[in-house]
């Protein structure tokens, strides 16, 4: 079998013991039995039969399943192996010079008669290979990835690859090896832990993209969204603004862990993280085409003067639907007319509002620059004593600075000085 599909290598042992012919076609026969009854897909069965040559008096005589006696007298020793189908492997030894072409053709004939009797006694006992390896073989998987994801997988110093092999049970559970080309080779003896290997690496090497489109599964369910697996190992959060079309109280009113629900692939945020939607896959509900939007309302209105109800409000225009609605059509459209009054309420509430705070800062503004026009600067020379003479009379001149402010009234407030002395 190619290695794709049987990715083992195999060594096949024969001993021998005790023998009064050929050896090694009894290998060939017994060692293709072992490799069936073992589990390898072998495409057919392999015998071989040892063919024999003696010359008496120039005349040939062609032995079949020579014995040893016949192998030691003989003077050839030819040796045909291959299945129903043609001849897979020859091996001759001869003493002679050379033989005829005549001789060999009556050779390979004969040794195709033998061979298909043995080929018979083979299938009779074992027509086919087992379907399974045996319980204590360890099995073997292999698969091929991007020669770009190589790095993914291994990690830094190798830290993803021993991290994989840690959550699949450790070393004595599972072995892995990476190759050049990306061939990935698993071996475990448990096929689940293999199973669970195999869908690690997939989902590592995995490269998800915008718009893909994912049979995921429902794995937790909180208040504002849902967790999703998109593939065995890889999650995904659904916020619960993407569940539907319309606004829902309740995620588990919709999904509920281990549903199964198509989303799609809206955004990777860093990290590898995805955000999906399952609203994005959903058909638009007819309800909502039919409801259309504000501004297609607000045009209508003004383009049917002639409609009876134009202009009578957002009440009139709710009693005119264009079909009976359903139960859930109408609280559909309430909640709808409730939002949107809310929100024109809101608008209102918070121009009123900015109207106010500009209004109060102009007049602090103006506040603020009636006060500064009213402050004056003012100079004040005073005479004092002269404190180093002790005298009353004679004295020097001082200096205070401050600020005069004059207020409202007409009256003079003294706001601050600084004496500078300058004898």
């Amino acid at each position: 079998p190619s290695r794709e599909e049987f990715p083992y290598v195999v060594r096949l042992e024969s001993n021998i013991l005790e023998s009064n012919g050929s050896s090694s076609m009894a290998s060939v026969c017994g060692g293709c039995l072992a490799l069936m009854d073992a589990g390898v897909p072998m495409r057919s069965a392999v015998a071989g039969v040892a063919m024999g040559l003696m010359l008496e008096d120039g005349a040939p005589i062609i032995l079949t399943d020579i014995m040893g006696m016949e192998d030691a007298f003989g003077d050839m020793d030819f040796k045909i192996a291959g299945s129903a189908e043609g001849i897979t492997a020859v091996q001759m030894d001869i003493k002679l010079e050379g033989i005829t072409s005549e001789v060999m053709a009556i050779a390979l004939e004969r040794a195709l008669q033998a061979r298909m009797h043995v080929l018979d006694v083979m299938n009779e006992s074992m027509s086919s290979h087992r379907d399974e390896l045996h319980p204590s073989v360890p099995k073997l998987q292999s698969t091929i990835i991007p020669v770009n994801r190589i790095g993914a997988l291994i990690g830094p110093g190798g830290k993803g690859i021993k991290a994989l092999i840690e959550e699949c049970g450790g070393e004595n559970a599972l072995t892995l090896n990476v190759s050049d080309e990306g061939t990935v080779t698993v071996s475990s003896k448990d096929n689940l832990v293999l199973e669970k290997a195999l869908n690690m690496i997939k989902s590592i090497v995995l490269e998800i993209k915008v718009g893909d489109r994912f049979d995921a599964k429902v794995t937790k369910v909180l208040p504002f969204g849902a967790y999703v697996e998109l593939i065995p190992g890889k999650d995904a959060w659904l916020h619960v603004s993407e569940v539907d079309h319309v606004k829902i109280m309740n995620v588990t009113d919709v999904v509920k862990e281990g549903d199964v629900v198509e989303v799609e692939v809206i955004e990777i945020a860093k990290g590898n993280q995805c955000r999906v939607s399952r609203r994005a896959v959903l058909p638009f509900p007819e309800e909502l085409e039919e409801g259309g939007t504000d501004d297609e309302s607000e045009s209508a209105k003004s383009s049917s003067s002639d409609d009876p109800l134009a202009g009578a409000g957002d009440d009139a225009l709710m009693k005119k639907p264009a079909k009976p609605q359903t139960r859930e059509a109408s609280a559909l459209n309430n909640i709808l007319k409730k939002l949107r009054t809310a929100s024109s309420k809101r608008e209102e509430l918070r121009s009123s509002e900015g109207r106010q705070k500009r209004e109060g800062g102009e007049k602090r503004g103006k506040s603020r620059n009636e006060k500064r026009a009213t402050e004056v600067d003012d100079e004040i020379i005073l005479t004092g004593p002269d404190k180093s003479s002790g005298g009353a009379e004679k004295g020097s001149k001082s200096k205070r600075r401050g600020t005069r402010k004059t207020s409202e009234t007409g009256d003079d407030d003294f706001v601050g000085a600084v004496v500078i002395n300058d004898s």
